[in-house]
């Protein structure tokens, strides 16, 4: 059986991505984050049995993905439009040339665990979508059999009710979907503490490249505690 996994992502480039966490952190900060982010994410997608394929924009800065994620990495573009018609195209072009299952996830959620992944292919054998909730009402994974572009139709993204509406539209459509776990994603600095506190109670793992990352500005000691303050002095 082919799986596709998508990863979507924006560039990391200083003052264009993580910029909701610039309260707290230089724009070049935000962009080293969303880098370890990145990698981190491709990483434990790369231990499913699944091809994997990163969605990025804008399309010029190829070269700069390519020293993030290697040689190896399958990268495409995005299309022009919002959020929900880049994301049915990504779905649509993976499930055009011959795969039988497709999900796609955001590069926001660097905690997320490959038994979720696999939790998520496997229910696709009996829906016909299969979603995951964030905690702030949105949703981080959406994975399909055969397109269904109108399940991204009229969604306002970034607001706290994508997920609801987007379950209510396919109920209204007669599509059969299943759920997957709750989870986080980091957009502010409340999350990234959030992160940080789970991360030193055991109850995530924060992984390798995240975590050095936040070790080198000081978010997080050598013992794994948290350390909150202003940052913006530490930049290397």
């Amino acid at each position: 059986m082919k799986n596709a996994l998508i990863l979507m992502t924006r560039v990391p480039i200083p003052g264009k991505t993580k910029t909701r966490l610039e309260t707290h952190l230089t724009p070049e900060q935000c962009a080293m984050l969303h880098t370890c982010f990145m990698k981190d994410i491709y990483e434990t997608a790369k231990k499913i049995d699944a091809e994997v394929y990163v969605y990025y924009t804008p399309e010029k800065y190829k070269p700069l993905m390519r020293a993030i994620l290697g040689e190896k990495a399958k990268l495409r573009p995005q299309i022009d439009g919002n959020l929900g018609d880049r994301m049915a195209h990504a779905i649509r072009e993976r499930l055009d040339i011959g795969y039988e299952k497709c999900v796609l996830i955001g590069t926001d959620i660097p905690t997320i665990e490959e038994s979720v992944l696999n939790k998520a292919f496997n229910a696709l054998d009996s829906s016909q979508v299969v979603i995951g909730p964030t905690l702030d009402g949105g949703y981080y994974l959406i994975g399909m059999k055969k397109p269904h572009a109108e399940v991204f139709s009229d969604t306002f993204y970034g607001v706290d009710t994508v997920y609801e509406s987007t379950l209510h539209r396919m109920t209204a459509l007669g599509i059969k979907y299943s759920t997957v776990d709750e989870w986080y994603d980091i957009d502010t600095y409340f999350d990234l503490k959030y992160m940080i506190d789970m991360g030193r109670k055991k109850e995530c793992r924060i992984p390798i490249y995240t975590e050095k990352f936040l070790k080198s500005i000081g978010m997080i000691d050598c013992e794994g505690e948290e350390k909150y303050g202003d940052y913006r002095s530490n930049i290397e």
